[in-house]
């Protein structure tokens, strides 16, 4: 039994299958970061597409989102719509640059890099951060609605 995304045991795939991915798939780079690259999404233009090669900043996404996307906290966050089995690949709404006059003065505390280049306006209007796997949520525990002054 497979499951979508699994590989036959014995069939590798060199490294122009993941090119020919990145080509068919992702549109122009509009980021990266140490881990990433972000990629507009060809098929959808309202997500991008983030490849991680090796780390876990796809995977900790993806968790949060699970974990607070429907709750009162997950409103800050940019919602992910699809992760690779493996987690390299992920798919997260596209948001769109920030105006200074909209940067919220507070913000909860236990997001973490708080610099404008990870926050946006996604599709509803809605300020969001897009870049959210250095959050400290476990952290903050039974504080975790706590808000913070934002120096931008």
């Amino acid at each position: 039994m497979t499951f979508l995304g699994s590989v036959h045991p014995t069939r590798k795939f060199d490294e122009s299958v993941a090119l020919d991915f990145i080509r068919m798939f992702c549109g122009k780079e509009i980021g990266q970061g140490v881990f990433r690259t972000v990629y507009l999404d060809r098929s959808d233009a309202e997500n991008v597409i983030k490849i991680e090669p090796d780390g876990f900043n796809n995977i900790r996404e993806w968790d949060l989102w699970c974990d607070i996307g429907d709750s009162k906290a997950g409103r800050w966050l940019s919602p992910c719509r699809h992760i690779s089995p493996n987690g390299r690949i992920l798919i997260m709404q596209r948001t769109l640059p920030i105006p200074a006059l909209q940067c919220p003065k507070r913000l909860p505390a236990w997001l973490a890099d708080l610099k404008w280049e990870n926050w946006g306006i996604n599709g509803q209007g809605k300020v969001v951060c897009h870049d959210y796997a250095g959050h400290h949520l476990n952290a903050h525990g039974s504080k975790a609605n706590a808000m913070v002054p934002v120096d931008w």
